[in-house]
């Protein structure tokens, strides 16, 4: 096997790792907030398909 593709099971069709959607990184680590309020939490999904 390949490490850049990989055969899903059942299946020819190769799936190749970076096409996968994945959470792109972050700068921010902690976050503080108050007990019991809303707390805004920022993230970006990177290849995300036609997954909406």
């Amino acid at each position: 096997g390949s490490s850049l593709a990989s055969v899903v099971a059942g299946s020819s069709k190769p799936t190749r790792t970076w096409d996968k959607p994945y959470f792109g990184d972050i700068t921010q680590k902690n976050v503080t907030a108050i007990v019991g309020q809303k707390a805004m939490l920022s993230c970006h999904v990177k290849h995300p398909g036609n997954r909406t």
